[in-house]
């Protein structure tokens, strides 16, 4: 045999191989629907591309798209919402911050005005002659000790503090300011079993202090 003859041989031969090949392979993995539709593709000029969807393969991928599709709008919507939130939670601590600072600063004026008014009071109210001692929250002038309940805290209710606190007799309410001559303004906050009228106890933090000072006529103005 000729070699012409028998490369046009060869060639034949794996060329009906390769057409068996691929219809088989046709046949297996479309159902015969399928193989019709393809055919009316191959042989329809009009036949129109959308209708690939009626292929299982085709109609899966267009599902797993769709899917993936969704969950990222879902996504995306989520974290716009989370942003949101953030954003508005920023915002009210913002707005909270602003509001404490404002109160701040407004109480901060009030009591400058409350001093103001005080002094200009003070001024103009009579001076009274008062017998004026001093004491501390120990044991020497409240038979009380540190740790023990109750001590530091005044009949009002309130924690003694040098510089403020005064025990006062019962004509004059918690709360009322006093100014002493020599030591300033002081406000009515204890009370105590010796203080009787035109007597005041004024509060010193150290017991030294208080025996230093001892006891004292001083002049004293009463403000309401």
């Amino acid at each position: 045999m000729k070699k012409s003859n028998y490369g046009k041989l060869v060639v034949g031969v794996t060329f009906s191989l390769l057409c068996i090949w691929t219809s088989y392979e046709v046949v297996n993995n479309f159902p015969k629907e399928d193989i019709d539709n393809i055919n009316e593709i191959i042989h329809n000029k009009n036949y129109q591309i959308e209708d690939f969807s009626r292929f299982d393969i085709n109609q899966s991928y267009y599902n797993i798209i769709k899917e993936a599709e969704k969950r990222r709008l879902v996504a995306e919507r989520r974290a716009m919402l989370d942003k949101l939130k953030a954003e508005r939670e920023l915002e009210l601590k913002q707005q909270k911050l602003e509001e404490e600072r404002k109160r701040k600063v407004q109480a901060k004026k009030d009591q400058e005005k409350k001093v103001v008014v005080s002094r200009g009071q003070a001024d103009s109210s009579e001076w009274y002659l008062y017998e004026v001692t001093f004491y501390t929250a120990g044991y020497e002038s409240t038979q009380k000790r540190k740790g023990e309940a109750g001590y530091g805290v005044t009949a009002s209710g309130s924690y003694v503090q040098e510089g403020r606190t005064a025990a006062c007799p019962k004509s004059l309410d918690f709360g009322t300011k006093v100014y002493i001559d020599g030591f300033g303004y002081r406000i009515c906050e204890d009370r105590g079993n010796a203080i009787t009228e035109n007597h005041l106890d004024v509060y010193v933090d150290s017991l030294d202090k208080a025996r230093q000072l001892g006891r004292q006529k001083l002049k004293v103005k009463i403000i309401k």
